[in-house]
């Protein structure tokens, strides 16, 4: 970790620890005449004045915010009204969010939480002196969170210096010996799991499963099974479509530190993720902001509403009336992202008449170029498909950019317009002409959906045998398992 930090008002360096000091926050809070500024400017200072109580006072020369918007925490009765709720400041702030930033925000803290006590401030000597109070540290951790979060930031051997007097309630009980021990009392992995999951998740957290398991039947879930698991990985050639088709197989792999054996044969397309494409948009000032990501949609946006947020979305992100959407699966490859494929959607919601807030020199400027998926390219590849289906299914990235700018019915004119009726006796007959449920999985993706819908499954596999249960040819002489045959 850097020890310093850059002091983006002065363009100078900040020595780390340089806010924890009252009176260099106080000090920098003065060069500014309004919060946004303070901000944007000394985010590191404004957060340690948030986090240490000292806000108030800080920004005391600032103007209070017009409140020109309505909102569920812009009323300062309401505010105080759930604060009252609260006895202590933590509690509050996990407790009702939203109207502890209000109440920051809007310089109503200090008569909300006037009824609660402030925080306590701790130093060594006062951690010591608290700590002798608890006989445990299970006691001293629930009870005097602050303090112990306190004595965890000053490093484990001051916490176990003030914890030395405690009772120790906790012994590590599953050593080696101890977890082999208990394996030997089961045939199976899964009922080893199921009786004594403290000693299979030790065993298996430090490595021991394999020699520990050494005497039980290979049984269980077919995934559960390292060959298994080799196998089916070979039928794909990259990790985001064996992750995407074969979920179970996939987890399992890399649960057990199978994955990158499972994988050495793949091509991989950078990480590996596949990404999301969303977008951030206020109606009543026609602007708008297209990003992608590999995140959780819903963390992304959280990202953007902080204050630490630097990207030109942040025109948008504090208005009440902007909406955040995810527009897109997460369908797309890292090479889809670097050919930009979030300029198409910025193409569209500019064509709605939204100015896109994207910078031009990260993604090119908008309309200044043809997209990647023109009418005619997107007619094209429409072409190799039958269906809506299975052109959604075949290439999810053309199919959303064509959904989103409605011309589907254009290039899709040729579509087949039935739609299949599924009988039991119809998809029970067509489950026949395979190998096994996985050769359904990979090959007919819509029957297999269809025996899982409607619990057909079950019958399926009195007939047709599991991967697991066909046998696999191995090469004699170098004891490897061959590919199958199709």
């Amino acid at each position: 970790m850097n020890s310093e930090k850059e002091d983006h008002s002065e363009g100078q360096k900040t020595p780390w620890g340089h806010w924890r000091l009252k009176e260099n926050v106080i000090r920098e809070a003065q060069k500014y005449k309004r919060r946004s500024d303070f901000t944007s400017n000394s985010n590191g200072a404004y957060e340690s004045a948030i986090r240490n109580g000292w806000l108030e006072e800080a920004i005391a020369h600032m103007p209070p915010p017009y409140l020109v918007r309505e909102g569920k925490w812009l009323s300062k009765e309401k505010v105080i009204a759930e604060a009252q709720k609260y006895q202590e400041r933590s509690k509050f702030i996990h407790g009702s969010n939203g109207a502890y930033a209000a109440a920051l925000r809007y310089g109503w803290a200090e008569d909300a939480m006037a009824h609660m006590p402030a925080p306590k401030r701790w130093t060594r000597d006062s951690a010591m002196a608290e700590a002798k109070n608890y006989s445990n540290r299970g006691a001293f951790h629930d009870e005097a969170q602050g303090c112990w979060g306190f004595a965890k930031e000053q490093g484990q051997e001051f916490l176990d210096e003030i914890c030395a007097h405690m009772e120790v309630l906790w012994e590590q009980k599953w050593t080696f010996e101890a977890c082999k021990e208990e394996a030997a009392k089961y045939k199976h992995r899964k009922d080893f799991d199921d009786a004594s999951t403290s000693a299979y998740q030790r065993a298996s957290a430090n490595g021991w499963l394999d020699e520990i398991c050494a005497h039980m039947e290979r049984k269980g879930a077919p995934w559960t099974i390292k060959q298994n698991v080799l196998d089916v990985a070979k039928t794909f050639n990259s990790r985001s479509v064996f992750s995407r088709e074969e979920g179970a197989a996939y987890n399992q792999a890399r649960a057990n530190g199978w994955l990158e054996e499972a994988c050495e044969h793949m091509e991989i397309a950078d990480n590996g993720y596949l990404h999301c494409v969303y977008a951030i948009y206020n109606q009543r000032l026609q602007k708008a902001y297209v990003g992608i990501t590999a995140q959780k949609a819903d963390s992304r946006f959280a990202a953007h509403r902080y204050m630490s947020n630097t990207t030109r979305s942040k025109e948008i992100t504090l208005e009440e009336d902007t909406v955040y959407e995810q527009m897109t699966p997460y369908i797309y490859s890292a090479a889809e992202v670097k050919d930009g494929i979030e300029k198409e959607f910025m193409d569209i919601l500019h064509e709605k008449g939204f100015d896109i807030l994207n910078s031009s020199a990260s993604v090119g400027a908008i309309g200044s170029s043809a997209g990647k998926w023109t009418k005619e390219k997107l007619a094209e590849v429409a072409k190799h498909y039958k269906s809506r289906s299975e052109f959604r299914l075949g290439s999810p990235g053309a199919y959303q950019v064509a959904h989103r700018r409605g011309i589907m019915d254009e290039i899709g004119s040729h579509f087949s317009r039935e739609r299949i009726v599924w009988s039991e006796e119809m998809a029970l007959k067509m489950a026949q002409e395979y190998r096994s449920i996985s050769d359904i999985a990979q090959n007919n993706k819509k029957l297999y959906q269809t025996l899982h819908r409607y619990k057909w499954m079950p019958k399926v596999r009195e007939f047709l045998p599991k991967f697991h249960e066909q046998p696999v040819p191995i090469d004699a002489k170098s004891g490897r398992f061959l590919k199958k045959e199709k």
